[in-house]
């Protein structure tokens, strides 16, 4: 079982995890309800997701079946026990993206950063990665609905101007797998972080037991034909 995180810049994994017709889906719920949940904002006028330390998508039904998905393409990795994770929307409207930045600098704890695709538009690049540790030549992971990318937090990503005319929508993760402390996390933070163990099927801070009852409401199941 691995406790570690690759100090290397690298992508970890790039697979698709659910389908176009799901990934469509979410995208409509994310899109429907993000202002309500984020207080009337998706993105900060910089282009900065607003939001990512207010909620977390997987304290809704999306997390019902994303949250098993992680934890598969964690195995794959050698993590096999639970993670602590961070999951916010963001939303880019015609025009807008996102600068180059990554999740941990300097000499910060490695963790494992994600990018899951909902939806995205004709003529768009995808997810740029500065793979020469300075990204100064991108290399680009193309948009693919479902597909889940997970890469080290401190690989430097940025995205591209959505060229429109529709919005590109994707969920974004930091995910601690157990071994890597982020109990502080949790009890400091806990809308912004779930806990996630497979031996007990729950979310739950790793101290308290969060009784369905106790659960953030979670958005209806919606069917779109």
């Amino acid at each position: 079982m691995r406790t570690d995180v690759p100090s290397i810049p690298s992508v970890l994994f790039s697979q698709r995890v659910i389908s176009i017709q799901t990934a469509n889906r979410y995208a409509r719920l994310i899109e429907e309800n993000q202002e309500d949940f984020v207080d009337g904002g998706c993105n900060l006028p910089d282009h900065w997701p607003e939001g990512f330390d207010k909620f977390n998508w997987l304290q809704t039904s999306v997390g019902d079946e994303l949250v098993p998905a992680i934890q598969a393409s964690l195995s794959e990795l050698g993590y096999s026990r639970g993670f602590t994770c961070g999951c916010w929307a963001s939303i880019y409207r015609p025009g807008e993206w996102i600068d180059s930045h990554q999740h941990s600098a300097h000499n910060a704890p490695l963790f494992i950063t994600g990018s899951l695709c909902m939806k995205t538009v004709t003529g768009s690049k995808g997810l740029a990665l500065g793979l020469d540790g300075v990204g100064a030549a991108w290399t680009w992971l193309p948009d693919n609905p479902g597909q889940l990318n997970l890469f080290t937090s401190n690989l430097i990503h940025a995205t591209d101007t959505n060229p429109g005319p529709d919005s590109r929508i994707s969920l974004n993760f930091d995910i601690y797998p157990d071994g890597i402390d982020a109990l502080n996390y949790l009890i400091e933070d806990p809308k912004r972080y779930i806990y996630y163990s497979p031996e007990a099927s729950v979310y739950s801070l790793p101290e308290y037991s969060l009784l369905d009852s106790e659960r953030p409401p979670c958005i209806p199941t919606v069917s779109y034909d």
